[in-house]
């Protein structure tokens, strides 16, 4: 099994910092290429049936999308490649992974259950379900 193009999951969350740290980790391990992947999926644009107010919102959501992906990426050192995706998150990443020939992705869960689960959903279910290769999940607490 190769390692050798590790897609990373990212939001601004300390569970995705985490899957940050697993995926650069594994990286160095295995001398492999990182790129990062950030999902907007609009879904609080949806709020308003205004569409000055949504095309606001999603720009705003867009920007700080941009700022998280080149703070990280900064972070992970000089050509990291990172994709802003507009979607829902699980389909946004796996398809981020199928185009760019990911080998593994990496992400974190909040390890969610029960009820908070049936209403929040699971990111990395859906993309475990959808993905096309491994993906490795950071959970929330070590």
């Amino acid at each position: 099994m190769s390692f050798g193009r590790i897609l990373i999951a990212v939001d601004a969350s300390d569970v995705a910092s985490r899957a940050l740290d697993v995926g650069m980790e594994l990286a160095r391990l295995s001398s492999a290429k990182i790129a990062l992947v950030h999902a907007v999926d609009g879904a609080s644009s949806d709020a308003s049936d205004d569409p000055v107010f949504i095309s606001e919102t999603a720009a705003d959501e867009e920007r700080a999308g941009r700022a998280l992906l080149d703070r990280l990426a900064a972070r992970v050192g000089a050509g990291t490649e990172t994709f802003l995706v507009r979607g829902a998150a699980p389909a946004a990443i796996v398809a981020t992974a199928d185009r760019w020939k990911a080998e593994t992705i990496v992400m974190g869960t909040h390890g969610r259950g029960g009820l908070s689960r049936v209403v929040f959903g699971s990111v990395a279910e859906g993309a475990v379900r959808g993905a096309h290769c491994p993906v490795l999940v950071v959970p929330a607490r070590s």
